[in-house]
């Protein structure tokens, strides 16, 4: 498990990324383009992202691997958000959300919701620069921190929204088993007043991002579809993936972090 892991979650301008060194969280960063993160993430073991990789056609209508980490979740399966048909990542920038939406609808029956919308930009991004080079899914893997934390948890999902007190102490209590510096890891992430900017949330989702992919380089990972792979047209990976852990790993890892 040695190597440097990166988890990377989405922002309002951006992109929120966290490094881990030896399981250990080495920095945070903000990033305003993909690119950059790519950039900052050449030479490493494995950078895991809260972005859809891979979009289903119309005629496929939804991704397996959403369908699955929506069951995984059970009452917290409103977190994981149909990805957009690629017909509708082909529109025009400047569709809006109901000209957007009502084109999903007739394409496939359903519509478009406002994050999956909202989230259009930085898909397209992403997939533009996995179709130049589709080997990155070799160390850019999709995931969701939802699910990331539910393996954190022992396949428990947490029950409390992230922006909640309550949700914010659930996480910070499931990341401690394995980095056990987290709280003054995120007391360190700096209340930027601009716009766009990480809150701690984004930081927490990335902080569970990167400890799945260090662990997951070490046990091995789930991969959401489990029987066979799902591809899209240009031949991306449409899959989630999480770490495989029991209880004893998280006592070793909390140990090798102290260590």
């Amino acid at each position: 498990m040695l190597g440097r892991h990166f988890g990377v979650d989405g922002c309002a301008g951006g992109w929120a990324l966290v490094e881990l060194v030896g399981g250990r969280p080495v920095t945070h960063l903000f990033v305003a383009e993909f690119a950059g993160v790519l950039e900052r993430t050449q030479d490493v073991r494995l950078v895991l992202v809260d972005i859809p990789i891979g979009l289903a056609d119309a005629a496929r209508a939804e991704r397996r691997c959403d369908v699955l980490a929506r069951k995984a979740l059970g009452g917290r399966s409103g977190c994981v958000f149909p990805a957009p048909v690629r017909e509708v990542l082909d529109l025009s920038e400047q569709c809006t959300q109901a000209k957007a939406s009502a084109h999903q609808r007739q394409l496939t029956g359903r519509g478009l919701t406002m994050q999956a919308y909202c989230l259009l930009p930085k898909i397209r991004e992403v997939d533009s620069l996995m179709r130049q080079n589709p080997r990155l899914q070799e160390t850019v893997r999709e995931s969701h921190p939802e699910l990331c934390f539910a393996a954190l948890n022992g396949g428990k999902p947490v029950q409390h929204g992230k922006l909640s007190q309550e949700g914010r102490r659930e996480r910070l209590a499931v990341l401690h088993r394995y980095v056990p510096d987290v709280d003054a890891f995120i007391a360190g992430v700096p209340r930027s007043k601009r716009r766009g900017s990480p809150a701690s949330d984004d930081v927490l989702d990335a902080l569970a991002l990167a400890v799945n992919a260090w662990l997951g380089s070490g046990h091995g990972f789930q991969v959401l579809p489990d029987e066979g792979e799902e591809l899209d047209r240009y031949g991306l990976r449409m899959e989630m993936v999480t770490a495989c852990l029991d209880s004893a790993i998280a006592v070793g890892a909390a140990a090798a972090t102290r260590g």
